[in-house]
């Protein structure tokens, strides 16, 4: 079994994505706040989508959504505005969102960690796709994307790459 863990600010929407005339037309008299609450699919790119089913597709990985979109939305709600963008993939799951003090702090690498701990099985492989840096032992399996451009095809072959990667329980 081979996992995805799929963040989607910065990686299926990008500030090239949101100022594109395409974006601009579906939300077109909505406030932010509106599009947060009635349109947020709209921040989703069809282009990204595209780029992620390619490699799902050539890779059979399961997609499991570290995102904080996770918080917000459930898996089925995560799907549905997926597919509707264009997704040819099913995300089966959701990273757990670990307990924490007021405003601590926590590594998205330790919440991953607690849903990789929690399978029966080590997975053969993995690959984080996220913005941010913050996987600490789990480095090594990051596709860092950026906020401007979000995921883009040049970055597939990298991603197999990591994918095929043998994990490694820390």
């Amino acid at each position: 079994m081979k996992i995805i863990f799929l963040d989607f600010d910065g990686v299926l929407n990008s500030h090239k994505y949101m100022g594109s005339d395409a974006y601009k037309k579906e939300t077109q008299g909505m406030t932010g706040g509106q599009v947060m609450k009635l349109a947020h699919h709209a921040h989703i790119d069809p282009a990204a989508l595209k780029i992620l089913n390619k490699l799902v597709d050539q890779t059979g990985a399961t997609v499991v959504v570290s995102s904080t979109w996770r918080i917000i939305y459930s898996v089925e709600e995560l799907n549905k505005m997926c597919k509707a963008r264009g997704a040819t993939f099913t995300i089966v799951d959701k990273t757990p969102e670990l307990p924490r003090r007021f405003s601590e702090f926590i590594p998205r690498g330790k919440e991953i960690q607690a849903y990789i701990d929690s399978l029966p099985q080590i997975p053969e492989g993995i690959l984080i796709i996220d913005d941010w840096e913050n996987m600490i032992h789990l480095s090594p399996y990051l596709l860092r994307t950026n906020e401007a451009d979000g995921i883009k095809n040049s970055q597939i072959k990298l991603a197999i790459k990591i994918l095929n990667k043998s994990y490694v329980n820390k």
